[in-house]
């Protein structure tokens, strides 16, 4: 949309994308009893949310730690410097450059997934560092959106002992549990191909179905095959690509995974998940995002899953899609 967000005139900003309401203050906003605009620990913030809400800030009193989808629903994949695009869509400018979010590595406790200047990938700092991310508080339901986003899947919390506790009152993301419910079941199976009834995006049964190889392969090897009755396969963008992960669910081989996640709704062969997507980093021409990271274009470590299909939900990658390929990949609309 144009403009993409509405500034309310009052300290707050809609996104008229997701619906989502942020506060246009985005370092560690709030009234004087809350201790604002400084760094926080996770567990810090989540207490800041606390007072805000005490305190009505603004007005409301139901704002809370935004999701990691949620906070990484903010980027733009065709801007290199987040700081200053969103500064120019009317939020306040800001010395700092991470945000926390409320959603915790299944595989890394002690840590939480954080939004940076960068914007594309799924960095976590610890939850004790007070010299790292603030707080971004957000409001709001996502259904209200013109593109709602869809759940993390974390169910469970951690207290700072990092022992599983009941998620009700931490503000944690289990707690919230923000976005759309997942379908159920959530994949179709059809031969060879999986629909995501979730997205509406048709995988490759076999999620390392090519082996491994650098980027230039990746893009030939997808936009080369012919499986399932369509040969209209291709990378997917960087956006596509994360609407795989379970966020409930470990990268590794310790249970439970994201692997046997996949495995368990019919996919085969994803023991491994760095996949190469069409999205070029836009800070460098040479490196391309992967699932859940970044690497060089020539580094022949990871593999090809292909998707084909448009994305119904907010998981569309919104922004340009910028690729070296002789054939561009356009993924999602706009």
């Amino acid at each position: 949309p144009e403009p993409r967000f509405t500034d309310h005139g009052d300290g707050t900003m809609t996104d008229e994308l997701t619906g989502l309401m942020w506060t246009q203050d985005n370092v560690t906003p709030g009234p004087p009893a809350c201790n604002p605009g400084i760094r926080k620990s996770w567990w810090d913030a989540l207490t800041h949310i606390d007072c805000l809400n005490a305190e009505a800030y603004l007005g409301h009193t139901d704002w809370r730690l935004p999701n990691v989808i949620e906070i990484h629903s903010l980027a733009h994949l065709g801007e290199p410097d987040q700081l200053t695009w969103l500064e120019s869509q009317g939020f306040n400018p800001t010395p700092f450059y991470y945000w926390w979010s409320s959603t915790t590595p299944a595989g890394s406790l002690a840590n939480a997934y954080i939004f940076g200047w960068e914007g594309g990938t799924y960095g976590a700092f610890n939850k004790n560092s007070t010299t790292g991310p603030t707080v971004w508080p957000v409001r709001g339901s996502t259904a209200d959106g013109i593109a709602p986003l869809r759940k993390t899947g974390q169910v469970r919390c951690w207290n700072s002992s990092y022992s599983e506790i009941p998620c009700t009152g931490t503000g944690q993301d289990g707690d919230h549990q923000a976005g759309l419910e997942w379908p159920s079941p959530r994949f179709e199976v059809d031969g060879d191909c999986v629909t995501d009834r979730m997205t509406g995006l048709m995988w490759t049964k076999d999620g390392n179905i090519f082996g491994s190889g650098n980027w230039a392969d990746a893009i030939d090897n997808a936009q080369g095959l012919v499986l399932c009755g369509y040969d209209d396969w291709r990378l997917p963008s960087k956006l596509e690509s994360d609407s795989l992960i379970h966020f409930d669910r470990r990268i590794d081989i310790v249970p439970p995974t994201m692997m046997e996640w996949w495995e368990a709704n019919g996919f085969v062969n994803t023991s491994h998940y760095a996949s190469w997507t069409g999205t070029t980093e836009p800070q460098a021409s040479t490196s391309s995002y992967k699932m859940q990271g970044r690497s060089n274009k020539d580094s022949t470590s990871y593999i090809t899953w292909p998707v084909r299909g448009n994305l119904h939900t907010a998981d569309a990658d919104l922004s340009v899609e910028i690729t070296d390929s002789p054939d561009p990949i356009v993924a999602g609309g706009t």
